[in-house]
């Protein structure tokens, strides 16, 4: 079990291809304007907050589906 998880964890201790970077934001449509804005604004709202405080900030969120 312990080799199994060090050989995962080994698949992403490298970079990413520029090759995968690109599929994935065509993927994702990570270039689509209209969410780049809307990603500018949160990180304006959230400041120099790190992401673990944001998610401490909002504490234990339940979610009914």
């Amino acid at each position: 079990m312990d080799k199994a998880l060090a050989d995962y964890k080994a698949m992403f201790s490298t970079p990413l291809l520029p090759e995968v970077i690109e599929a994935l934001t065509q993927l994702f449509d990570l270039n689509n304007p209209q969410l780049q804005g809307r990603d500018e604004a949160t990180a304006k709202l959230l400041g120099s907050a790190s992401p673990d405080d944001v998610l401490s900030s909002l504490g234990e969120q339940t979610f009914s589906t």
